[in-house]
């Protein structure tokens, strides 16, 4: 099976729509942001693969990859946060 390049952006911009343009503009300048989204979309994309697994391993799998993103989603988070409050930012 062929793996799609990962789109951090899109995968960033599915959890926080509000921070759409926020997200483009780090995006485009901060590559540990740009890293932390692309994570984020392999994620996803682990998660949606482990549907396809035998079950035996299936619940261990989705959990992983839960956790993996709710750790990455909290990352983006404080990135994010950081960058509003930060007044070189702006």
């Amino acid at each position: 099976m062929r793996r799609l390049a990962p789109n951090g952006e899109l995968a960033a911009v599915r959890r926080f729509p509000s921070d759409a343009k926020l997200i483009k503009r780090l995006m485009s300048g901060d590559q540990s942001f740009r890293e932390l989204c692309n994570d984020l979309a392999l994620a996803d994309q682990a998660l949606a693969a482990a549907d396809q697994l035998p079950e035996d391993i299936r619940a261990d799998r989705v959990a992983k990859c839960k956790v993996w993103m709710e750790s990455l989603e909290k990352e983006i988070a404080w990135e994010l946060n950081k960058a509003k409050t930060s007044p070189f930012e702006r």
